[in-house]
């Protein structure tokens, strides 16, 4: 009974310090963002035809950058470029999710903290991170009891 003990003490520590690890550092994720945005279109005059495969490669570098972080989410990256005129330009968005695992980021860029000013190109870029449970840990006291 105190083998078990420990091991499930051992095993709690272990999930604790799995969960300071996987909390979301918003500044982190915003910069992420916001770098795979200017990355792809801050110098850039707005272009129809180039649209296509900036939208992916922003899209594609978001996730890329993300995944790299080794935290335990999955992520939908959507994104939005529009050539700026008069016209107002809406970007909405609803979800339902698990607000104690689960994120939503929104970047609007040009949108103020020092971004460029592209005076053709707005972007707007909607992240979830959705997270997922970890491989199940095998339960070791009771495998020391078989």
């Amino acid at each position: 009974a105190r083998l078990k003990r420990q091991m499930f003490i051992r095993d709690r520590l272990e999930e604790d310090k799995v969960a300071k690890e996987e909390k979301i550092n918003q500044d982190e994720i915003e910069s992420i963002m916001i770098a795979a945005i200017e990355g792809e279109i801050k110098d850039c005059q707005y272009e129809e035809k180039k649209v296509p495969q900036w939208i992916n490669n922003i899209c594609e570098t978001c996730v890329l950058k993300l995944n790299a972080l080794h935290k335990h989410y999955k992520y939908i990256v959507t994104c939005t470029i529009v050539q700026k005129t008069y016209a107002g330009a809406v970007h909405t968005t609803a979800s339902y999710f698990d607000v104690a695992g689960d994120s939503i980021f929104t970047a609007i860029w040009p949108g103020g903290k020092g971004q460029g000013a592209n005076k053709t190109t707005q972007c707007m870029l909607t992240l979830f991170m959705i997270s997922y449970a970890m491989e199940p840990k095998q339960n070791h006291a009771f495998t020391l009891i078989l």
